[in-house]
Parts: structure tokens; sequence; C-alpha cells
């Protein structure tokens, strides 16, 4: 999958979308990872919090037993600290893992930290929100690139995920790759700490060829 209005030169090698899956569950495409950052496809609850909830019987906790909602309520207080309780969509808000359930041997990932990024208040279709996926992805970029800055000694060099909106907010695979690509590219290409109409312009243009 390529993203419009970008080469497979141009495009970073060192961070890619994961597989994306429709909602059957066929793989849409994916590119190879390399160090520093890759993205992998696994399990949606290991990267963004979906809606209320999270049942996650590989990150359930010796602390917790076989708690499979100890994992939403921990996030739930993260979220009441930082947003009152509510995180709006395409909002990202990194939450690190209970020591219980964090690193080698408490899950089958190794992760350590988990980014909040929902797409949507409720389950529903939100594939009237043109850009939902691209603002969600940039969103999570900034909050790794934030991290790694105030965090310098326990830096996130990779990301676990999936396609954004696929299933239950019905975005197409194809989009949502589109978006997570060229989010990245934009991402990684930077802008100048003063700009115009005419560094911007541009970025709009790429971004709503997406959306058809």
């Amino acid at each position: 999958m390529r993203c419009l209005g970008c080469s497979d030169q141009e495009i970073p090698r060192y961070v890619y979308p994961a597989p994306v899956h429709s909602p059957r569950g066929k793989a849409a495409g994916s590119r190879p990872n390399a160090a520093p950052v890759r993205l992998y496809g696994l399990a949606r609850e290991l990267i963004w919090y979906h809606g209320w909830r999270i049942r996650s019987r590989a990150l359930t906790g010796v602390q917790t037993g076989d708690d499979e909602w100890a994992l939403t309520k921990h996030v739930q207080l993260a979220l009441q600290e930082k947003w009152s309780g509510y995180a709006p969509p395409s909002t990202c808000t990194i939450v690190s893992l209970p020591s219980d359930m964090a690193g080698d041997g408490h899950n089958p990932w190794s992760a350590r930290h988990l980014a909040v990024v929902p797409t949507m208040r409720t389950p529903e279709d939100v594939s009237w929100h043109q850009d939902l996926v691209y603002n969600s992805m940039w969103s999570l970029l900034v909050a790794v690139s934030r991290w790694n800055e105030i965090h310098p000694e326990e830096k996130i060099e990779r990301v676990l995920m999936t396609g954004l909106a696929t299933g239950q907010g019905g975005f197409t695979a194809e989009k949502c790759a589109e978006q997570m690509m060229l989010a990245v590219k934009h991402f990684t290409e930077g802008l100048p700490g003063h700009f115009k109409w005419d560094t911007v312009i541009p970025r709009d243009e790429q971004i709503r060829k997406t959306y058809s």
C-alpha cells in the first residue's frame, strides 16, 4: 500500500502501518519493518483504548488474578486524571502498564505501555469524519515523540497496532492505510518553526485525496 502523494522512496523506512484488516479480517497490505520504530498488527487492546472497556486475558497480571477488567480499571483511572474521564476521539494518552502486567514475562509482547487512541465516543460508524485516521495517527506519533523526550531512559521504540477505525468505525482498510502512511510521511518531514499557507495547503490537498 502506498500513501497518496508519495513514492516508495519517500516513505520513511523506519516506520510503517501494520497489516490493516478489513471488518472481515482480511489483510489489505503491509510493509516490512525495521528499527528504530516498528508497527506490528496485534491485539487492538494493546495499543488503543476503544470505548470504555478493555478485556485482555493476555494482560491479566499476577496481582489481579483472573480479573480480565483489571486493565480497563487501570486505564480509566489515568483518563480520569488527565481528561476528567473522557478522552476525545483522535487524542492519544500513553499509560504505563501496571508492574505485574508490564515487560518480559508479563505479556506476550513484553509491552510496558499502552497508547489510548479512541476513534469514537461510542461504537458507531465514524467514516463521515474524513480525516479521523490521519488525526489519530498524528496524535500517536506526537505522543510517542513527547514521551521519548521526557523519558530518555525508557524510550518507546516499537509500537504494536492494527488499523484505526476499520471495524465498527466503517473506514476501509485502504483508506485507513493511506491516511496512516500519510501522517507518518508528514510527521517525519516536519514543519518549519514559522510557516504560511503555501506550506500547509499542499499537505491539506494530499490529505483530501484520501477521502475518496
